[in-house]
């Protein structure tokens, strides 16, 4: 008996059906697998942000203790040339606020004399303080302690015009105004800058000359 040799015929629609349905199970997979990834990458970023986060944040408390402890240090360090500089600083104050301190400035070589001694001594001490560091005492300290070692240098200027001998007396009286000026603004400087000192004195548990 003769085989007869008959091939079914092929549905090619249902084929198509099914090639659609493989292929979306394996573009689902595929985009399962890619949000996981995703999420686990996200997931390990956000831990490194967070990790990264915090070594800044300790970073940065690290580098405020450490400022801090410079300036208090800083302070210490020029407690006694700012005790003394206060201390010739008041004589010269007294003197500025008589009554009749700036016509016996324009009038008297010695009265201009008098001042000079007592500024160059605060001049003397003042010269060196925390000469290159002034940055480590903040903007406002800084900036007063700046001024103080300046001042001297300004009233020093004045008297040695006013003892040339080559201006008039409406300019040694113009003198005298600026002389009291920065001396009142010297004090004051001096005066914060002290009472800083002392604080951070305090904190490091040093005790203050006058409790000796």
């Amino acid at each position: 008996m003769a085989v007869s040799c008959q091939f079914l015929s092929v549905d090619w629609g249902n084929v198509a059906d099914w090639g659609g349905v493989v292929a979306s199970v394996g573009v689902g997979i595929a985009v399962g697998f890619m949000t996981s990834r995703t999420n686990r990458l996200a997931a390990a970023a956000n831990q490194t942000n967070a990790e990264l986060a915090k070594l800044e944040a300790q970073r940065d408390q690290a580098a405020a203790a450490l400022a801090s402890s410079e300036k208090r240090i800083m302070l210490v360090s020029i407690e006694t040339p700012l005790r003394l500089a206060s201390a010739q600083t008041t004589v010269v104050l007294k003197m500025s606020k008589k009554a009749d301190f700036r016509d016996r400035f324009a009038d008297s070589r010695e009265c201009r004399d008098g001042v000079e001694r007592w500024v160059s001594m605060v001049h003397s001490v003042l010269h060196d303080s925390a000469e290159d560091r002034l940055h480590v005492l903040g903007d406002t300290l800084g900036a007063r302690l700046a001024r103080a070692r300046r001042t001297p240098s300004v009233v020093l200027a004045v008297i040695e015009r006013g003892n040339s001998g080559h201006v008039s007396r409406e300019v040694l009286l113009e003198g005298a105004n600026l002389v009291v000026a920065e001396i009142a603004d010297l004090d004051e400087d001096l005066t914060q800058l002290l009472a800083a000192s002392h604080a951070a004195m305090h904190e490091t548990g040093i005790v203050q000359p006058a409790q000796r």
